[in-house]
Order: C-alpha cells, then structure tokens, then sequence
C-alpha cells in the first residue's frame, strides 16, 4: 500500500486500478447514514401512532359519574380541536343541563362553537357555565366543543357537571408546533 505524497490519503491498488480511499471517513458516513434511517423511522412511527397530533395514542378518555369526556392529548398550536362530553341518561332527565369548563382553560384556548348552542353561558368563580337545552330528556346527549388552542405548551382543563357530587375530571393537553 503505498501513500500519496499530497493528500495523505492510501492509494489501495485493485488489480490494475489505483483507487483513492479513506476509510475511516466512509466507516464515519456509513453511521450518519444509520443514524438518519432511525431517526426517520423513528419520526414516522410517532406521527403513526399519533404522537405529533392526531391518532391511536393521542385519543384520550376521562370518566367521571354523570359523564365521559373525550380529548386529544396532543393538539397543534391553531388547529381546530374537539372536546365531547357525553352525558348519561340519568344527568339528561332535567329540561336544561349545566356543564362547566375551567376558566384557565378557556383563557388558553379560542372557543369556536358549542353544539347544541347553549341557551345561556354563566360566569363562576374559577369557571363558566353553559347551560344547555335536553332535546330528548332522560336519553344519552352530546355535547362538542370545537376550539382551537392558543399557546404552545402543556394544557390543563377541568370540566363537569354543575351542583354534582364530584367536583369534574382533570385533563392535559400538550399543544405542539
């Protein structure tokens, strides 16, 4: 093996081919290269699972008596998002329900519309109040709340049901780029 006097490089003679070689620079790339496949299947399997907005991961539930609230736990930073909540046939049976979500959560985020539209909205302290209209007392409703998330960051919320025993279920978003 002989060595070029200019460059340093090992001339590596291949039958009658004199080839330029640097191995430890293609031993060096050859790792970049795997290190760039991981990290690509890597990105494409958290958006799969939904861990870069929406999917399998990112659906979450919270339970609590008289409801069930579903949320995404990862949102993006001014995409439409949705919040349901999903009454029993039991909290149904009054004319009018009272559902209430934390006031610090609708500071972070901008309340598009609620369905069905609320007859009135009333201010608590810590939260507000939306008074809904039964369509059908004494049957599963559903209410949606479609908003958009105005910050980037973690996200904490609660909501619940006015006058019930347990105080509403706690739940966090994270609001991603």
């Amino acid at each position: 093996m002989d060595v070029a006097p200019i460059t340093g490089v090992a001339i590596q003679r291949v039958d009658d081919l004199e080839i330029d070689q640097d191995l430890a620079f293609e031993r060096r790339s050859r790792v970049v290269e795997s290190i760039g496949i991981w990290v690509m299947v890597a990105v494409v399997a958290a958006a799969a699972l939904g861990l870069l907005g929406s999917g399998p991961l990112s659906a979450a539930t919270a339970r609590t008596q008289g409801f069930t609230l579903d949320f995404q736990r990862i949102s993006r930073y001014q995409s439409s998002e949705t919040l349901r909540l999903h009454l029993d046939p039991a909290v149904t049976r009054a004319p009018e329900v009272r559902v209430w979500l934390d006031r610090a959560y609708l500071e972070n985020i901008q309340l598009e519309r609620v369905v069905p539209t609320p007859v009135r909205a009333e201010s608590a302290p810590g939260r507000v109040i939306f008074v809904v209209a039964v369509a059908e007392p004494g049957h599963p409703m559903t209410l949606t709340f479609n908003l958009q998330p105005v910050h980037v960051g973690m996200l904490r919320g609660r909501a619940g049901l006015e006058g019930a025993a347990p105080v509403g279920v706690a739940f966090r978003q994270l609001v991603v780029p």
